[in-house]
């Protein structure tokens, strides 16, 4: 039995991976725009808590 695809984690890491990664066309050719939507939040999440600022 294959085992259920979430595309929306693959889409995040794939995303986080760089804009290049080649396996992020394939994530996004098999979401909806409201999964797509949903795996740039989280993105945009994970830099957020995850992003060490420079001092300046």
């Amino acid at each position: 039995m294959e085992s259920p695809k979430d595309y929306v984690q693959a889409y995040m890491w794939f995303s986080l991976a760089g804009e290049s990664n080649p396996n992020l066309p394939f994530a996004k050719d098999h979401m909806t725009a409201d999964q797509i939507l949903e795996a740039e939040r989280l993105v945009v999440e994970w830099k957020s808590r995850h992003t060490i600022s420079k001092p300046s």
